[in-house]
């Protein structure tokens, strides 16, 4: 025997609620997740010239928070070929701060050539032609063979100091092409890279397209949405 009309409505209504309590969870659990402190950027897309031979990413860059006012740059090279090797890496700058007002202290890895330039929209990478515009600071190694070359498995770290609210997030901004925003948030001029049996060439690498939060947020909670209707279709045709 079925039970009566207004216990099947009352136990259908029971689990909506119930299917409802558990999604506003989830997306309370999201909402809950802990402040971030770091991004990291891998550089696996070629915006200009060759590619290197080994598969990417090339370059492995980390930015994270330190003492206030104060972030950690590590660089990761990714490098198989022996002849590859990174000559400069353009960075950009949020642009309420001024890059001058940055003072860069390597922590690590192969010395760099000189002081880091430092210009507001007025660097350009070597070896990206004109989408290489618009960056803010750009970091020379040697291009020399030598213990200061920036290739193979190399880590390079700086402590970069400026502002008092300087965060991660502020070199999370795009280079400037003709007054818009342009491709990179980071570029890497690469060199050395093996065309064939002796003959080498040069390329221009930037960061992969990262995933937005918001969107992982959507395909969370569009998945959570989905379990609990089938739940309920579940419990529905229980009820029947």
């Amino acid at each position: 025997m079925l039970p009566p009309r207004s216990t099947q409505a009352q136990s259908f209504g029971s689990v909506q609620l119930q299917n409802l309590a558990r999604l506003a969870f989830a997306l309370k659990l999201v909402s809950l997740t802990p402040e971030t402190t770091a991004q990291s950027l891998e550089l696996g897309t070629v915006l200009d010239g060759d590619t290197p031979s080994n598969k990417p990413p090339w370059l492995i860059a980390t930015f994270s928070n330190s003492l206030p006012g104060q972030v950690i740059l590590t660089l990761q090279s990714l490098l198989d070929a022996p002849s590859e090797f990174f000559g400069e890496i353009a960075l950009n700058l949020n642009p309420a701060f001024n890059p001058a007002s940055l003072t860069f202290l390597q922590r690590s890895g192969p010395t760099l050539e000189g002081p880091p330039s430092l210009s507001e929209n007025g660097i350009k990478l070597p070896g990206a032609g004109n989408l290489g515009a618009g960056f803010d600071i750009l970091l020379s190694w040697p291009t020399a063979n030598g213990p200061n070359r920036f290739n193979g498995t190399d880590t390079v770290s700086f402590d970069i100091t400026g502002p008092a609210s300087l965060t991660f997030s502020d070199f999370d901004y795009y280079n400037t092409v003709n007054g818009q925003d342009g491709e990179a948030i980071i570029g890497a001029h690469l060199q050395g890279i093996l065309l064939g049996s002796s003959a080498t060439g040069s390329g221009a690498i930037i960061q992969d397209a990262p995933e937005p939060r918001s969107l992982a947020i959507f395909v969370l909670a569009f998945t959570a949405f989905a379990l609990f209707r089938a739940r309920a279709g579940c419990a529905r045709g229980t009820g029947n």
